[in-house]
């Protein structure tokens, strides 16, 4: 469907109100949305295991300012079936500063929607926001306890998978979250030995489904948005003081120029979000101020070419190898699809240190045999107009995975695949100075972090063993 018309027939997009009820099976929150004059939307969350009193220790203000805001990072995910030109938020109060925030996250975090679709975002007024005047006061609100201890959000990833190898290496006590849990998901999470595993399920509207079969607009939003408010939230419920991600150096670096401005498909795992998240829960009064950032990416510092190296010295890597999955496409089907720019990516930030038969173990096939690939490939190495939309690492790191895996088979006088060989051909024989890029790629460190010196130790201490 064409914007202009969309916008035209949709004029108002509209944050009703929200629900909150504890049901059997946990805290049940529903949120009402609608697309004037006539779509509506009712998504929900449910957070297993929230008791009556477990809810109710927080403060009634701040238990309505935690849901008004789990509905705000919502909106995103409703609000594209349209882009209507105004987004009326009734169900609470934002100041401007808020507003901008908010703002911010949609036109960032939105970036490659609005690029797939060819959208001028840059347009003066391109999307107004109005509020409501009832304000909740948090200025003198009265915290819940927090315990220093850490709560995981665990995708069923590598990266996450890392983390909570870190962390028991350190010997260091923490929960697991899940948000609709995959089989990939809860078999890394109980193989982490975590005290306790909360979970989450998040229910889409099935009617914005169908508007995308429609042929409304659709496309990425700022998923990891919601799952760091949705975290935040559980972590001050559950009593601790700490939220640990697992977003890396590589989500920094964007795909494409659209319209003069940077599009980052990981822009909700950037620094510059964390960073932000954190400025706003506590200027907001959303969470106690602390000495220290509570929210932490704590494998900030590193490339994901370093993770998938510590990965593979995590003292569970045996039996996390056939359970982990970093492939999108076969999530419901618990595999990987081996078609896909990550799964490409990932297989070659792993083969320069496991062997190749532990390798298609794992992904069912060597990917260094497809020559199909090439063109993930090259897009991966910086040789097209724009990275691929998927959580893969920067083109530097990429070129240095591919010279790595051509330079262990070289050493070992083995033949190169046909995809090796092609990208040697291609693109690695015109490149200078890769023993030294892969050096400061393995040995680089990122100051760029908000972790605390204790952590920040220990990983800096697994890179510099590695």
């Amino acid at each position: 469907m064409e914007l202009s018309k969309l916008r035209q027939q949709y004029p108002r997009f509209v944050y009703d109100s929200f629900q909150t009820e504890i049901a059997p099976e946990g805290l049940k929150l529903t949120f009402f949305f609608t697309i004037e004059p006539d779509i509506k939307f009712q998504p929900t969350i449910t957070i297993q295991g929230v008791t009556p009193a477990l809810w109710q220790a927080l403060p009634e203000n701040l238990r309505r300012a935690w849901v008004f805001h789990l509905g705000l990072a919502e909106i995103p995910s409703y609000w594209k079936a349209t882009a209507s030109p105004e987004i009326i938020v009734k169900a609470g109060h934002l100041s401007p500063k808020q507003i901008a925030w908010w703002h911010k996250l949609l036109v960032r975090g939105m970036g490659e929607y609005f690029y797939l679709n060819q959208i001028d975002f840059t347009a003066e007024n391109f999307v107004n926001w109005t509020t409501a005047l009832e304000k909740i006061d948090l200025n003198k609100v009265r915290y819940p306890t927090l315990e220093e201890k850490y709560l995981v959000p665990v995708g069923g990833g590598k990266d996450s998978a890392l983390t909570t190898c870190l962390l028991n290496q350190q010997q260091l006590s923490f929960d697991i979250f899940l948000l609709n849990p995959t089989k990939a998901m809860e078999q890394v999470a109980r193989l982490a030995r975590p005290e306790q595993i909360i979970t989450a399920s998040r229910q889409i509207d099935p009617k914005l489904l169908a508007l995308n079969q429609q042929g409304y607009l659709n496309g990425h939003v700022p998923f990891s948005a919601n799952i760091a408010f949705l975290a935040r939230l559980i972590g001050l419920i559950f009593g601790h003081q700490n939220v640990v991600i697992s977003n890396e150096r590589s989500s920094n670096e964007g795909n494409v120029w659209f319209l003069g401005r940077e599009i980052n498909h990981q822009y909700s795992k950037s620094f510059e979000f964390e960073q932000d998240l954190e400025q706003y829960l506590t200027q907001h009064h959303l969470v106690p101020k602390q000495a220290h950032p509570s929210y932490f990416s704590l494998l900030r510092p590193l490339y994901e070419l370093q993770i998938s190296r510590l990965f593979t010295l995590c003292t569970h890597f045996a039996q996390l190898a056939p359970i982990f999955r970093s492939c999108n496409r076969g999530k419901k089907t618990n595999s990987w699809c081996g078609e896909c720019p990550k799964c490409l990516f990932t297989f070659a930030s792993f083969y320069p240190f496991v062997t190749e038969e532990k390798l298609v173990t794992i992904f069912g096939q060597n990917l260094f045999e497809k020559e199909s690939l090439l063109p993930k490939a090259l897009a991966l190495l910086g040789k097209t107009t724009f990275k691929p939309f998927e959580c893969v690492g920067t083109h530097e790191e990429s070129i240095v995975a591919f010279y790595l895996s051509i330079k262990k088979l070289q050493t070992a006088n083995k033949p190169l695949p046909i995809l090796l060989q092609l990208v040697l051909d291609q693109m690695l024989r015109h490149q200078s100075n890769l023993p030294k890029r892969s050096t400061h790629i393995l040995s680089s460190w990122n100051t760029n972090h908000q972790l605390p010196a204790k952590l920040e130790k220990a990983l800096n201490n697994a890179i510099t063993s590695a």
